[in-house]
């Protein structure tokens, strides 16, 4: 029984951020963890978009970068916000590892919390649909993200005007002549590992485009982003 929860618990962490986290090298530079979110009060937040929105009306060319924060509505955390995976993980460390002491033959239950939505069942939120409706209105040039979950693919944003710095958990690419399949599940790989799939175009091995923390950012989508 208790092998069987923990199966059902990895599988249901496996598509999260958490998952994703788990997969990577070890890194000890992740910074501060569990800073506040400072919020702007109502009056504030009104004059910063008056002036937002007369900027982007303004400008001839607009590009937007996203991280993490635009997803966290989605119920995908971040990594060092007040609830991010990292903050966490650096709380559970100085609080001690409780499970520890608990008696082996004790059933837990299925908590994956911490973990946050499913990367395949999260949808885009209000900003990614709003930066698909500037593109649109021919006022967003392009998009750059430094997001592995696809949202902004789902949300509308077309591919050749977005950039995906840091690969996606979804997306297998071609070794050789860059074909890409963007899937409805979580490839579970991460630094170019092969897939197992062979490119529909040419025929040669298709591999994950997650980047490990050692990885340089593949030279299409760093030179979309920056010409």
């Amino acid at each position: 029984m208790a092998s069987t929860i923990a199966v059902a618990k990895k599988e249901a962490e496996r598509t999260t951020v958490l998952g994703y986290a788990s997969r990577l090298s070890a890194y000890a530079n992740r910074g501060v963890t569990g800073l506040p979110e400072l919020h702007d009060n109502a009056r504030v937040l009104k004059t910063k978009l008056k002036t937002l929105k007369a900027l982007v009306q303004a400008a001839s060319n607009v590009v937007a970068l996203t991280g993490a924060g635009i997803s966290v509505a989605a119920g995908i955390p971040d990594f060092r916000g007040p609830q991010g995976i990292w903050t966490l993980e650096d709380k559970a460390k100085r609080e001690g590892d409780k499970r520890k002491k608990r008696k082996k033959n004790k059933i837990e239950s299925v908590d994956t919390s911490i973990a946050g939505a499913s990367f395949e069942t999260a949808e885009p939120t209000k900003t990614h649909l709003a930066l698909v409706a500037l593109q649109k209105a021919g006022k967003l040039s392009f998009c750059a993200t430094q997001n592995v979950d696809r949202l902004h693919i789902t949300s509308g944003m077309p591919r050749d005007r977005l950039a995906i710095l840091h690969g996606c958990v979804f997306t297998e690419q071609c070794e050789t002549c860059d074909y890409e399949v963007v899937h409805d599940r979580d490839l579970g790989g991460v630094s170019f590992q092969s897939t197992g799939n062979l490119c529909p175009r040419c025929g040669d091995n298709m591999r994950d485009t997650v980047l490990d923390w050692n990885d340089g950012i593949q030279d299409q989508e760093w030179e979309a982003s920056v010409s």
